[in-house]
C-alpha cells in the first residue's frame, strides 16, 4: 500500500510541475484530521500533508515524505466520501 501511494503521490507531483501550477496555489474541496496529521485533498487525491503538532502554521507540506500517514488518512477520507447522505449531506440518522 505504501509503494502504491509513493507512486500515485509522485504522478500527482509530477502532473502539477508539468501543468506548472503552483502547489502553494491549489485549492482543497476536503480535509482529514486525525491527532497531529492534517491532509488537504481535491476532488478525493492528497495535495497536502502537515504535521500540526511540528509545524502549527502549515508551511511545510509533507505529502511526499509521509506515505503511510496520508495512505491512512485518504482511507479514512474516502469512507467518509463514500458514506451514504440525506439530501441535507449528513449522514442518515442511525434506525431511519
Amino acid at each position: 500500500m505504501v509503494a502504491h501511494m509513493d507512486a500515485k503521490i509522485g504522478r500527482i507531483l509530477d502532473t502539477l510541475d508539468r501543468l506548472d501550477i503552483r502547489r502553494d496555489t491549489l485549492y482543497a474541496t476536503e480535509a482529514v484530521r486525525h491527532g497531529r496529521w492534517k491532509l488537504l485533498a481535491m476532488e478525493g487525491m492528497p495535495v497536502e500533508l502537515f504535521d500540526l503538532k511540528a509545524d502549527p502554521t502549515e508551511s511545510r507540506n509533507l505529502l511526499a515524505e509521509r506515505p503511510a500517514v496520508v495512505a491512512r488518512l485518504q482511507g479514512e477520507l474516502q469512507k467518509f466520501l463514500d458514506a451514504p447522505r440525506d439530501r441535507s449531506g449528513q449522514p442518515p440518522s442511525p434506525g431511519g
